[in-house]
C-alpha cells in the first residue's frame, strides 16, 4: 500500500500505510487490520528513524496502528489542551527529563499527597507519551503538551520500553514548538483515515475522531486551565468568541489565553483584577504606526537558539527606533515605551509567581501591565527588566492579526520566556552602554565593580553579571568565582 502523508514534513506530518501482517493470528484480535507502517516527522526530522539489532535503518516504525490512532482519538482534549502535570517537575530544559525528575522527588514522599501525585502524573504521561499507545510496539519517546497556541514535543532517544539490544532511534533529545492548529490538522486526517480504513475492512466504532461543540469547548478550557479557573472565567467574564477546529481550541480567546499561564490557585480576586485591565485594554483605534513597524509573529524558538534571537531582536529593536542609547548610562525604557504607544499599567495582584501581563494585537491598547506585588518588581532594576520583558512579547509573539495576552509565569512556555529575557538583557544593555560602563568603572574583577556597573546600567548585579559572561565582557574564572558569590545567602 502507499504512503499517504498528513502534514508538511518541513513543519509537522505522519506518514502511513498498511502492510501484510506477518503473523495475523498472533496480534491483537481487534486490530488485526492495523498492521502497518508510520513515520513522524517534525521540522524535517524523522523521528521514527532507528537501527534496528541486524544494523538495518528504518524511517518508520512497524507495528498495529489501531491501538495508536485509538489511545489519540480517546485522549484528544486533554492531549491538545492540557499544559500543566499535576506536581512540580525538575529544572531540565527537556520535558521528558523533568518530568521525571519531579517523580522521583515524590517518590522520596511517603504521605498520602504524595501517593495521590504520583498516581496523577502517571495518568498525565498516559495522556502525552505515544508510548500510552504502542499496545507492545516499540515506539519513540515522544511526548506532546499544549504551550499557549503552541504545541511542544519533546523528543528523548531511549531507553525505549520493550526494545532488544542494539535498536536505537536516530535523533537526540531535543524539543520543538509548533503551531498547534499545524498539529491538529495532520493529526485530525490521520484519525480519520484511520477510521475509513478500519470501516473499510468491516472494522467499526475502533477510532474516535474529534468534534466541536459547546460540550468539547468547556471540555477542552477545563483541561487547558483547570476547572477552578476555567469556573472563574465562565461566571465572572464573558469569553470572547473562539475557534474550535478539529476540536482543538485555536487560536485561543484573550482571556484564555491569559489564564492558561497563570497559576492553578488564582483566586477569584485576582482573577477580577486582571479581566478588568483587558477590558480596559479594549479599543477600536490602530495601533501606533512604529509599534506596528516593530512587531512580527516570529517562529517559536529553540532552547538553544532563544537566547540569541532575543538578542538579535533588541538590537533591531534599538537600530530601528534610533536615540534611544544616545545617553552613556541607561536605557530610558519609560520613554520607550510612551514613544512606541505602549500603556504601562500596575496592579496589586496577590500571586507573586505573576511577573507582568503583556496585551496587543486587532481591538486592544497595546499593553504592559506590572504586577506590584510580584517580587522581581520590588526594586527599580527589577521593575525595568520586567517592563522590557513585557515588550519583547509585544513586539515578537504575535503578527499582525493575532492577539496577544501572554502572562510571565512559571506556567508560560519556557523557551518563549527565554527568548523575552535575553531581550531585556540586551536591550537594557546594549554593547554600546556596557562599554561605556566599563570605561568608567574598570575591568570586573569584585562585587564592587560590578555593583558601580550595574548601578549605571539601573540593572540587578546577577542580571549584568550573565549579561558581561553572554557577551565576553569578563573573565570566565572570575565570573564563575563571583556567581558563586553572589549566590551566598
Amino acid at each position: 500500500m502507499t504512503w499517504s502523508t498528513f502534514g508538511d514534513p518541513n513543519s509537522f506530518a505522519i506518514q502511513a500505510r498498511l502492510v501484510d501482517d506477518p503473523a495475523p493470528r498472533g496480534g491483537p484480535e481487534a486490530y488485526g487490520w492495523s498492521y502497518g507502517d508510520w513515520r513522524l516527522f517534525v521540522r524535517g526530522r524523522s523521528l521514527t528513524r532507528h537501527t534496528r539489532p541486524n544494523g538495518e535503518i528504518r524511517d518508520e516504525v512497524r507495528w498495529y496502528l489501531g491501538p495508536l490512532l485509538q489511545w489519540l482519538g480517546e485522549v484528544w482534549s486533554p492531549f491538545f489542551h492540557e499544559q500543566r502535570p499535576p506536581a512540580s517537575i525538575g529544572g531540565h530544559e527537556n520535558l521528558i527529563v523533568a518530568f521525571e525528575q519531579g517523580e522521583r522527588i515524590l517518590l522520596d514522599d511517603e504521605g498520602e499527597t504524595a501517593r495521590v501525585l504520583r498516581s496523577e502524573m502517571q495518568d498525565w504521561r498516559r495522556r502525552h507519551s505515544v508510548w500510552a499507545g504502542s499496545a507492545g510496539g516499540i515506539f519513540p519517546n515522544i511526548w506532546f503538551r499544549r504551550q499557549s497556541d503552541l504545541m511542544e514535543i519533546s523528543y528523548d532517544p531511549g531507553p525505549t520500553v520493550g526494545s532488544p539490544a542494539g535498536l536505537e532511534f536516530q535523533f537526540n533529545r531535543g524539543a520543538a514548538l509548533i503551531d498547534v492548529g499545524v498539529v491538529a490538522s495532520a493529526m485530525s486526517e490521520w484519525l480519520q483515515w484511520g477510521r475509513n480504513v478500519a470501516e473499510s475492512r468491516r472494522h467499526f466504532n475502533f477510532i474516535p475522531v474529534p468534534s466541536a461543540g459547546m460540550e468539547e469547548e468547556q471540555e477542552a478550557e477545563n483541561w487547558f486551565m483547570g476547572k477552578h479557573l476555567s469556573r472563574l472565567l465562565r461566571t465572572s467574564h464573558k469569553t470572547s468568541s473562539q475557534e474550535m477546529q478539529f476540536g482543538v481550541l485555536h487560536p485561543l480567546s484573550p482571556e484564555v489565553a491569559m489564564f492558561g499561564t497563570l497559576t492553578p490557585n488564582l483566586s477569584e480576586e485576582d482573577a477580577t483584577i486582571l479581566l478588568l485591565e483587558l477590558d480596559a485594554a479594549r479599543t477600536n483605534r490602530p495601533e501606533p504606526s512604529l509599534l506596528s513597524e516593530l512587531s512580527e509573529n516570529r517562529a517559536p524558538p529553540s532552547r538553544d537558539a532563544a537566547w540569541e534571537e532575543g538578542y538579535e531582536l533588541a538590537l533591531e529593536t534599538h537600530e530601528r527606533i534610533g536615540g534611544s542609547v544616545a545617553s552613556t548610562r541607561s536605557v530610558d525604557i519609560d520613554k520607550i515605551i510612551n514613544t512606541l504607544g505602549v500603556n504601562l499599567r500596575y496592579v496589586s495582584v496577590k500571586d507573586q509567581s505573576l511577573r507582568g501581563v503583556a496585551i496587543a494585537g486587532p481591538g486592544f491598547t497595546p499593553t504592559v501591565i506590572v504586577n506590584q506585588f510580584a517580587k522581581w518588581n520590588k526594586t527599580k532594576q527589577g521593575l525595568r527588566f520586567t517592563i522590557a520583558h513585557e515588550l519583547a512579547h509585544i513586539l515578537s509573539d504575535r503578527g499582525s492579526a493575532r492577539t496577544i495576552t501572554h502572562s510571565s509565569t512559571p506556567w508560560a512556555p519556557e523557551t518563549i520566556e527565554r527568548r523575552a529575557n535575553a531581550f531585556a538583557a540586551m536591550f537594557l544593555m546594549p554593547y554600546r552602554l556596557v562599554d561605556a560602563a566599563l570605561h568608567v568603572v574598570g575591568p570586573i574583577k569584585d562585587v564592587d565593580s560590578l555593583t558601580r556597573v550595574a548601578r549605571r546600567l539601573e540593572c540587578g548585579k546577577s542580571a549584568v553579571l550573565e549579561h558581561l559572561q553572554n557577551i565576553d565582557r569578563i573573565d570566565r574564572t572570575i565570573f564563575f568565582r563571583m556567581k558563586a558569590e553572589l549566590a551566598r545567602p
